[in-house]
């Protein structure tokens, strides 16, 4: 019996259950999604190694410009 992705898998939520404990959660759904999607970018930078505060500042300078999402993770490039 192999425990690895499991613990694999508790391990990249261990953050994102902390924050929510300590910060008491958040009071409406839009706030969840925003934490979760957040938190979802975050770790994706880290994988990616990108520095996750470019990443959001680069998203957050489209939305307030009015500008199209842009690609932060080459996605559309594949």
């Amino acid at each position: 019996r192999h425990s690895f992705p499991t613990r694999r898998s508790s391990d990249l939520i261990r953050g994102s259950v902390i924050l929510r404990k300590i910060c008491f959660g958040t009071s409406s759904d839009r706030g969840d999604k925003f934490r979760s999607r957040v938190l979802s970018v975050i770790e994706t930078s880290k994988k990616r190694q990108l520095s996750a505060l470019e990443v959001l500042c680069r998203i957050v300078t489209a939305v307030m410009t009015g500008q199209p999402y842009p690609d932060v993770f080459n996605l559309t490039s594949a």
